[in-house]
Protein backbone atom coordinates (compact mmCIF):
# COMPACT_ATOMS: atom_id res chain seq x y z
CA UNK A 1 0.00 0.00 0.00
CA UNK A 2 1.37 3.41 -0.94
CA UNK A 3 0.28 7.03 -0.95
CA UNK A 4 1.19 8.56 -4.31
CA UNK A 5 0.94 12.22 -5.27
CA UNK A 6 1.35 13.32 -8.88
CA UNK A 7 1.90 16.73 -10.41
CA UNK A 8 2.71 16.76 -14.12
CA UNK A 9 4.14 19.72 -16.07
CA UNK A 10 4.49 20.09 -19.81
CA UNK A 11 8.07 19.92 -21.03
CA UNK A 12 9.67 21.89 -23.83
CA UNK A 13 13.04 21.50 -25.54
CA UNK A 14 15.72 23.98 -24.49
CA UNK A 15 18.32 24.12 -27.26
CA UNK A 16 20.83 25.92 -25.02
CA UNK A 17 20.75 23.19 -22.37
CA UNK A 18 20.09 20.48 -24.99
CA UNK A 19 17.46 18.90 -22.80
CA UNK A 20 13.78 19.17 -21.93
CA UNK A 21 12.82 21.69 -19.26
CA UNK A 22 9.59 22.44 -17.44
CA UNK A 23 7.38 24.82 -19.43
CA UNK A 24 6.21 27.99 -17.68
CA UNK A 25 2.62 27.97 -16.49
CA UNK A 26 0.36 25.77 -14.43
CA UNK A 27 0.81 22.00 -14.38
CA UNK A 28 -1.24 19.73 -16.61
CA UNK A 29 -2.13 17.62 -13.56
CA UNK A 30 -1.91 19.25 -10.16
CA UNK A 31 -1.86 17.12 -7.04
CA UNK A 32 -3.60 13.92 -8.18
CA UNK A 33 -3.45 11.29 -5.42
CA UNK A 34 -3.76 7.52 -5.24
CA UNK A 35 -3.33 4.82 -2.63
CA UNK A 36 -2.35 2.27 -5.26
CA UNK A 37 1.28 2.27 -6.18
CA UNK A 38 4.75 1.28 -5.19
CA UNK A 39 8.01 2.90 -4.32
CA UNK A 40 11.62 2.00 -4.83
CA UNK A 41 13.94 2.69 -1.93
CA UNK A 42 17.62 2.97 -2.71
CA UNK A 43 19.05 1.41 -5.83
CA UNK A 44 21.20 2.82 -8.59
CA UNK A 45 23.43 3.57 -10.16
CA UNK A 46 22.54 0.67 -12.43
CA UNK A 47 25.63 -0.88 -13.96
CA UNK A 48 23.83 -3.68 -15.74
CA UNK A 49 21.05 -3.46 -18.29
CA UNK A 50 17.64 -4.39 -16.91
CA UNK A 51 14.19 -4.70 -18.38
CA UNK A 52 10.71 -4.95 -16.98
CA UNK A 53 7.15 -5.30 -18.15
CA UNK A 54 4.20 -3.36 -16.81
CA UNK A 55 0.50 -3.05 -17.47
CA UNK A 56 -0.81 0.49 -17.81
CA UNK A 57 -4.50 1.35 -17.89
CA UNK A 58 -5.79 3.22 -20.94
CA UNK A 59 -6.37 6.55 -19.13
CA UNK A 60 -2.83 6.56 -17.73
CA UNK A 61 -1.38 5.50 -21.07
CA UNK A 62 -3.16 8.44 -22.70
CA UNK A 63 -1.58 10.79 -20.14
CA UNK A 64 1.87 9.33 -20.74
CA UNK A 65 1.50 9.99 -24.46
CA UNK A 66 -0.01 13.45 -23.94
CA UNK A 67 3.11 15.57 -24.63
CA UNK A 68 3.69 13.73 -27.91
CA UNK A 69 0.07 14.11 -28.95
CA UNK A 70 -0.02 17.77 -27.91
CA UNK A 71 3.06 18.51 -30.01
CA UNK A 72 1.62 16.59 -32.96
CA UNK A 73 -1.64 18.53 -32.69
CA UNK A 74 0.20 21.84 -32.46
CA UNK A 75 2.26 20.97 -35.55
CA UNK A 76 -0.89 20.12 -37.52
CA UNK A 77 -2.61 23.36 -36.50
CA UNK A 78 0.41 25.42 -37.49
CA UNK A 79 0.62 23.67 -40.89
CA UNK A 80 -3.04 24.50 -41.61
CA UNK A 81 -2.46 28.18 -40.88
CA UNK A 82 0.36 28.42 -43.42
Amino acid sequence: DAQTNLTLWELEWDPQQETFVRKEGPPIIDGATSRQGGAEIGGGPWWDTWTATSKVSRPILALLRLPVRAQMLQDRILRRRR
